[in-house]
C-alpha cells in the first residue's frame, strides 16, 4: 500500500507507514474519498488517543509511533528520568507516580544508598513513554464505546494535564521531608541523650 503523505511502498496490511507513520487506513479512506482523519492520526495517533493526549501530541506521537512499530518498550524521556512522580501526576498517572515514589525512598532507606533510587530514576527515564502509551491505551479503550459528552468528560478527568497536581505533589513532598526530618532529629537526639 503506498502512503500518500510521503510516498513510500509498504507491505499490504501495514497500519502505519514505515517511512513517516501515516496511519495507511486513513490514506486509503482519503484515497477512497472517505476523508482524511484529523492532524495527529496521520502521524499514527486516532482521534481519541489526540483527544486524551492533549498536550505534546508530536512528541508522544513519534515516540508511540516507534514503539508500535518495532515492538520494543524502550523510548528515552527526560521527564520521566529527572522528575518521574511530577511528570506522572501532570500526566494523571497517579498509580505509577505513587508506586515511584514508595519504591524509591523505600529502596533509600532499606539500603542506605542512593544507588538503588539512580536505577529507578535510570528505569523510568527508560519506559516512561511506555508507561504513558499504556496509560493512553487502557483509557481510550474504556472510552470507545462511550457517547461522545461522556466521552469528552471521561478524557477530562483521565486525560490531558494537570499543572495543579505538580504542586500539590510538591507541597506534600517538601511536608514529608520536613516531617522526616523532625522525626529523624527526635529520634537520634533521643538516643544521643542515652550514651
Amino acid at each position: 500500500m503506498k502512503c500518500t503523505k510521503c510516498g513510500t511502498e509498504n507491505p499490504q496490511g501495514s497500519q502505519f507507514c514505515q517511512q513517516c507513520g501515516a496511519r495507511l487506513e486513513d490514506e486509503f479512506a482519503a484515497q477512497n474519498g472517505a476523508g482524511a482523519s484529523p492532524s495527529g492520526q496521520a502521524a499514527g495517533l486516532s482521534e481519541d488517543e489526540v483527544a486524551f493526549i492533549g498536550v505534546k501530541q508530536d512528541y508522544y506521537q513519534y515516540s508511540f509511533f516507534k514503539m508500535r512499530t518495532t515492538n520494543n518498550k524502550v523510548s528515552w524521556n527526560w521527564c520521566a528520568f529527572f522528575v518521574f512522580p511530577y511528570w506522572a501526576v501532570y500526566r494523571k498517572m497517579y498509580k505509577e507516580a505513587v508506586i515511584y515514589i514508595v519504591g524509591t525512598w523505600g529502596l533509600r532507606i532499606l539500603l542506605n544508598s542512593v544507588y538503588p533510587g539512580f536505577v529507578i530514576e535510570l528505569l523510568a527515564g527508560l519506559f516512561g513513554n511506555w508507561l504513558y502509551m499504556r496509560h493512553v491505551d487502557t483509557h481510550t479503550i474504556a472510552a470507545s464505546g462511550m457517547p461522545q459528552l461522556e466521552k469528552e468528560a471521561y478524557f477530562a478527568k483521565f486525560g490531558g494535564v494537570s499543572s495543579a497536581n505538580v504542586w500539590i505533589l510538591l507541597a506534600i513532598t517538601v511536608g514529608a521531608s520536613i516531617i522526616w526530618g523532625i522525626i529523624a532529629g527526635m529520634f537520634f537526639g533521643f538516643f544521643s541523650m542515652l550514651y
